[in-house]
């Protein structure tokens, strides 16, 4: 009896034991539930609110909370601003909502209660800020039918843009220089090219996802296409090439003209078949040898140039001009074929005709190379040119003309004490003094014209080819 009375009073006290143990283990581990309420719900695609707002069933430590709350735009983090306590916070972002775009809101971690128990917590949201249907959406765009020259490309949207934001979000390529026009509304945006649409190209056009309405949503997509300009398979031809003429302060061609007849500074025209690109035209008409110049255009079409020399055309100079196939025209299509021109200017070198001194010719082919002269101290000499010298080149001329002495140096060396000339400026008659003559010695003395460009000029610029020289004895009469 005593036996079985141990074993129960042993049984009782191991039930106490466990009964024990089990409240014992209920004070330190928790079975409650963390229950978690989001302002977004999982279904929702559109959220407007303020902020996003999160309940829980238990008070949790706010420093924890902020540590595993997380806010995307676009996929990209985000600062949040956060408040509230307990169990209700708020989240938001610092740089306010941006309506239209794609937001992921995510508390995920270990989060700790106001009494220290530590909860497992993993709920995320994708929502789409602003209300469903508010969008900016692209509801006309430009078709890819061939452009004209000058046509304008149109883009309608649901609602109005803003206009630095579509100048930012709008892209072309390849690149080109245009116009953008807003209507009154806002909603409908033309873009024209400032010239013109290049021929035999595709264009591609996007809007990107940047693209904001005036009342702050963003397009809902990024959107572009293609455009395709007229076609232009003519190749551009040099037609001709002509003399040209200056009358009231227009150029114009000299249709039967040939430029063996070019004088002066006279320009040269050339006439192409199409519109060209004016700087093409510019870098490929050269000559040989080197004539430095200007082109002009001539007509508003672009199709007549001219070329105008800074210089005479080199006398007695043979030249070859060359167009080459770089000239392209507006649409950038290259010359036909090159083209070369030879020619030769109709400039001519100043000729002295003759010279006299004391009633004798000292210049032709029947004078002897060196002429007696009955000379006194002074001599005058008639020098008669091939062509009038301008008032503006008398002083050149007057440097270029020299009477010197030759032989002996013992002799007077003459010094020029006047220059005039006839009224047609045709003849410069000078006198020089100081000769020394001499029955007894032969005293040489020569009459000089400087040749050249820097010598006798005529009013074109042409001049003696080479230097003419005279030579005389001078002698008692």
């Amino acid at each position: 009896m005593c036996i079985g009375k141990t074993l129960c009073e042993k049984k009782l006290h191991g039930i106490a034991l466990l009964v024990l143990l089990i409240f014992l283990s209920c004070r330190i581990v928790s079975f409650e539930l963390l229950e978690i309420e989001i302002s977004v719900s999982h279904m929702a695609e559109f959220y407007d609110a303020d902020a996003v707002f999160v309940n829980f069933s238990i008070a949790v430590d706010y420093e924890n909370f902020k540590e595993i709350a997380l806010l995307k735009k676009d996929g990209k983090t985000v600062q949040i601003e956060s408040s509230g306590a307990g169990r209700c916070f708020a989240i938001k972002p610092i740089e306010c909502w941006k309506k239209g775009c794609a937001y992921t809101f995510s508390v995920d971690g270990a989060l700790k209660t106001c009494d220290n128990r530590t909860y497992t917590v993993h709920e995320v949201r994708h929502f789409v800020y602003g209300k469903e249907n508010n969008f900016l959406m692209l509801t006309q765009a430009p078709h890819s039918n061939l452009l004209t020259a000058d046509e304008e490309i149109v883009f309608k949207f649901s609602k109005a843009v803003l206009h630095s934001s579509f100048l930012s979000a709008f892209s072309l390529s390849p690149y080109l220089e245009t116009n953008v026009l807003f209507s009154d509304d806002g909603c409908t945006v033309r873009v024209q090219p400032i010239l013109s649409w290049p021929c035999n190209t595709i264009f591609t056009w996007k809007i990107d996802e940047e693209l904001i309405a005036l009342d702050g949503y963003k397009v809902e997509k990024s959107y572009a296409g293609m455009l395709t300009s007229l076609e232009d398979t003519v190749l551009p031809e040099l037609v001709c090439v002509q003399p040209a003429v200056m009358v009231n302060n227009t150029y114009l061609l000299i249709a039967s003209g040939n430029l063996n007849t070019l004088i002066d500074k006279q320009p040269i025209g050339f006439v192409f078949s199409k519109t060209m690109d004016i700087d093409s035209v510019e870098k490929n008409i050269s000559f040989s040898p080197n004539i430095s110049g200007a082109v002009h255009v001539v007509d508003e079409k672009c199709t007549t140039f001219v070329f105008v020399p800074y210089t005479i055309y080199d006398i007695e100079t043979p030249y070859e001009l060359t167009v080459g196939k770089g000239c392209i025209d507006e649409h950038g299509l290259s010359l036909y074929e090159e083209k070369k021109y030879f020619f030769t200017g109709a400039n001519k070198f100043i000729r002295v005709t003759s010279i006299k001194a004391c009633n004798t010719e000292l210049l032709g082919a029947t004078v002897p190379p060196i002429v007696p002269m009955p000379v006194t101290k002074y001599i005058t000499a008639e020098i008669a040119f091939s062509t009038a010298i301008p008032n503006a080149r008398k002083e050149l001329a007057e440097k270029a003309i020299s009477s010197t002495l030759v032989f002996p140096l013992s002799a007077s060396n003459p010094q020029m004490i006047s220059m005039t000339w006839n009224f047609e400026n045709t003849i410069a008659i000078i006198t020089w003094m100081n000769y020394t003559s001499s029955n007894t010695e032969k005293n040489y003395y020569q009459i000089k014209i400087k040749g050249g460009k820097t010598g006798v000029v005529n009013e074109v610029g042409e001049y003696i080819k080479e230097d003419v020289c005279v030579t005389f004895i001078a002698g008692d009469n």
